[in-house]
């Protein structure tokens, strides 16, 4: 879900005054109520990771199945709003490639996550409504999943997002955001949290 709430066209400040539209118009709807989900029921088999595939996949194995999403958004003046959204995670691509489909009630997307042997990499691409394709890199550090997307913007210039999964048990796990305008020399606190729980 890294960089989601951010849209890519072709200028700069068209790029700023569109995400700056956005995160109003998200904060106005929180405000007023979250419209219906879409798409909310399973629609896709969740299927197999591949007994061939390499043994570095089954990092993935976690987020596979259907979840219930709580988002908490922090308002630029500090104040904060939740939403939610349906998180259907499935294996696709001949048990190679996992598929996280996000539906919320602000945006919808799809992030396509798998493992290089030759790179000896997780790697991932996330493709949300209204905005392009964006490659991301995972890694694994105590116990944690971590996901970078070096393509992210906002009103203060591009910034490096960083998502970390964690907490992570068999039905639930929570994911913070950051962000770092300085190539991840520091970091500060990003404009969500989730709070995802397995579905039945």
């Amino acid at each position: 879900m890294t960089g989601i709430w951010h849209l890519n066209f072709f200028s700069r400040g068209f790029r700023t005054a569109i995400t700056l539209g956005i995160l109003l118009l998200s904060n106005t709807a929180l405000a007023q109520g979250a419209p219906a989900l879409y798409q909310p029921d399973p629609d896709s088999p969740i299927g197999e990771r591949n007994k061939n595939a390499p043994p570095e996949l089954a990092r993935y194995d976690f987020v596979i199945g259907d979840w219930d999403a709580v988002v908490t958004f922090t308002k630029p003046d500090g104040s904060t709003a939740t939403g939610k959204a349906r998180w259907h995670n499935i294996w696709i691509g001949n048990g190679y490639v996992v598929l996280q489909e996000w539906r919320g009630p602000y945006t919808v997307g799809s992030e396509f996550r798998s493992y290089d042997p030759k790179k000896k990499k997780w790697l991932g691409q996330n493709i949300y409504f209204n905005s392009d394709w964006r490659a991301t890199e995972i890694e694994f550090v105590d116990g944690n999943m971590i996901v970078y997307n070096p393509h992210a913007e906002d009103q203060n210039g591009p910034f490096l997002a960083r998502e970390t999964y964690y907490g992570i048990s068999e039905n639930s796990f929570s994911i913070k955001s950051d962000r770092s305008y300085d190539g991840g020399k520091t970091w500060q606190p990003g404009i969500y949290a989730i709070e995802a729980t397995r579905l039945p």
